[in-house]
């Protein structure tokens, strides 16, 4: 089991089930995780995972999933000035400025914590 995988509880995915499908009650059904098969292109990005289940939602049954990328800080990425400051990305998703952006189409970055 992953750090991630042991962090990761039913509670913080029910909350952010709320805020991706705007209800304030909903059951979730079911739910996984896998990490992707990825291989990161910096020294910051740790993995990628796939959360993914159903949710019930006013008699419906919805599937869903988040992509979850684990960020780690790198002591030679600590300045704001370096190209992959490692708090750069963490810090736009808790602005909530990617979410106000994504209101067109694809589903909104958020920071999971």
């Amino acid at each position: 089991m992953s750090d991630l995988q042991a962090a990761i509880s039913e509670p913080q995915i029910i909350r952010y089930l709320g805020i991706k499908f705007n209800a304030e009650e909903l059951s979730l059904a079911e739910w996984s995780m896998t990490k992707l098969d990825w291989k990161a292109s910096n020294t910051v990005t740790d993995a990628l995972y796939r959360i993914s289940g159903k949710v019930l939602i006013d008699g419906k049954t919805l599937d869903w999933f988040f992509i979850v990328k684990v960020i780690v800080p790198a002591p030679d990425t600590d300045d704001p000035n370096h190209y992959c400051y490692w708090k750069r990305e963490p810090l736009l998703y808790q602005s909530g400025t990617a979410r106000v952006a994504s209101r067109a189409g694809a589903g909104a970055a958020m920071l999971w914590r």
